[in-house]
């Protein structure tokens, strides 16, 4: 039995992320497909004044001028409206971008080009508050093996990560590109992301809505207690310390027990401890 010849993808360069399309699929923005080995737009450009001339029913979104029924216009001529001189295009690329109006004002051509945020872009910078060796400057930080971005200089005592980016989102293989993106929208989405740093630590980057979050907070906040105490009152013995459903507890030996003012003073260093390491 004779293999299936399997067709040729094509190659989408309408922006930087150039898909490889099959037949039959869509690329990654769902607005350009392959059809029958042809490069297809999904979603056609309309042009307002164009659409009205075959008859096409205009939805009205605006009144006119002076209360009267939208009739079309949609710069609105007779008022300032801000826009951009010049034309534009979804940058770097070639290609227009999806909606473009104009005006002419005192014989300068207005353009406004109104289009959708390219992810390709975008980047997080990640703050970890600690003193703790993650990983020397410049070096890759990895989600799933793959290079994600890098450690920045640290900034006021904190180590910064520097994730995503147009390199690591289309400039390397298919697979980082993914893993990247995959990373930037659980950050961003307040998920938790384990990366690990070259020749350094491995990380998981947590924030307050985790499940894990308040569980963290209130482990270290035992930990910052125990110290404010030995402080305070030196010799004292630290015992056991865990944190439990409604809060964090810490056994301690000591000949007298504490006092109402010693639990205010006790507190009050434990706020100077913290912010003493965030200086």
């Amino acid at each position: 039995m004779a293999e299936r010849e399997k067709p040729e993808k094509i190659r989408c360069d309408a922006c930087p992320v150039l898909c490889y399309i099959a037949e039959g699929r869509s690329g990654a923005c769902d607005r350009y497909a392959n059809h029958a080995g042809q490069l297809v737009r999904l979603d056609p450009l309309t042009i307002i004044e164009g659409a009205q001339q075959k008859g096409v029913k205009a939805v009205p979104f605006l009144q006119g001028g002076e209360g009267a029924e939208w009739d079309g216009d949609l710069l609105q001529g007779s008022r300032p409206f801000v826009t951009a001189i010049g034309a534009g295009t979804t940058y770097p690329d070639y290609k227009p971008a999806p909606f473009i109006v104009s005006q002419e004002v005192e014989g300068v051509d207005m353009v406004t080009v109104v289009t959708e945020g390219i992810f390709s872009y975008c980047g997080v910078k990640v703050k970890i508050d600690t003193d703790r060796h993650l990983g020397h400057e410049r070096a890759i930080v990895r989600a799933e093996g793959e290079a994600i971005g890098h450690v920045m200089t640290s900034e006021y005592g904190s180590k910064m990560l520097s994730l995503g980016g147009v390199e690591h989102l289309t400039g390397g293989s298919k697979k980082e590109g993914r893993v990247t993106c995959d990373a930037l929208l659980r950050l961003c989405n307040r998920e938790a992301v384990e990366v690990s740093i070259d020749d350094g630590a491995t990380v998981e980057i947590v924030t307050r809505d985790t499940d894990d979050a308040l569980e963290l907070i209130r482990h270290d906040a035992a930990h910052v207690m125990a110290e404010a105490v030995q402080e305070l009152f030196p010799g004292t013995q630290v015992t056991i310390g865990p944190t439990i459903e409604n809060g964090f507890y810490y056994d301690f030996h000591r000949a007298e027990p504490f006092t109402p003012d010693d639990l205010k003073t006790i507190e009050k260093r434990m706020q100077d401890i913290v912010r003493r390491t965030e200086d």
